[in-house]
């Protein structure tokens, strides 16, 4: 659609149908345009999605597909994992797979990484570091005018600022559970995601997840692959 003045020009115009895929901030001035024609409208907006790892799943594994879903595009992917919910039994061993993973992907220096891209904008960059202003960082966290490198954040609340929208960057909150109830629980309070991955062996626990949260699409065991059927 183009820039802000772009958009609201297009959107003065009378529609059919309006199909609009972005975020939820754009999303809402296209619903209000729309309505103002009685314009149809379907919108696909982004959010936060969650990957969801328990004590079944092959962690090592788990974090190489999370590490390939989250950074791809430096995280700038609407069906990219937003946040990790991981048992917390599995936290040390899943943070020591994940640094391996992205040295192993993109060097032991990303900043220098010629597979590693930039920020999109000026604007989109300072707005992530606001998001990790203060957080604990524990893997990455460096950054220059172009780039962040890929960052993994510690002791995470749902309460934090970085859980109150979409990172679309290359920043990843862990939190931890205890139980599958209390995930549930959890997980109940935010707003429904674009995108799910659970990575689980467990069968009842799958089914669960499927009967007792709603998602736009997902993927067990792996990321952003149910994408590929578009």
């Amino acid at each position: 659609m183009g820039g802000l003045e772009e958009s609201k020009d297009v959107l003065e115009q009378r529609y059919d149908y309006i199909f609009f895929t972005g975020s939820t901030q754009v999303g809402k001035i296209v619903m209000g345009q729309a309505a103002k024609n009685l314009t149809p409208v379907t919108l696909e907006l982004g959010g936060k999605s969650p990957a969801i790892i328990d004590e079944t799943a092959n962690l090592k594994l788990t974090a190489k597909r999370i590490v390939y879903g989250k950074f791809i595009n430096a995280g700038q992917t609407c069906i990219a994992p937003d946040y990790v919910m991981i048992k917390d039994s599995l936290k040390d061993k899943f943070i020591e797979y994940t640094k391996m993973y992205i040295t192993e992907f993109f060097g032991e220096d990303p900043m220098t990484s010629e597979d590693y891209p930039k920020i999109v904008n000026e604007k989109h960059h300072t707005r992530l570091l606001g998001l990790m202003k203060g957080e604990e960082v524990l893997i990455g966290g460096r950054f220059n005018q172009d780039k962040i490198e890929p960052t993994i954040l510690n002791n995470i609340t749902k309460n934090s600022k970085i859980m109150q929208e979409e990172i679309f960057g290359p920043i990843l909150p862990l939190i931890t559970y205890h139980s599958e109830d209390d995930l549930i629980k959890e997980m109940k309070d935010y707003e429904k995601p674009l995108a799910l991955y659970l990575f689980s062996k467990n069968k009842k626990f799958e089914d669960k997840v499927i009967n007792q949260l709603s998602f736009g699409g997902g993927t067990f065991n792996d990321t952003i692959m149910h994408f590929a059927n578009h």
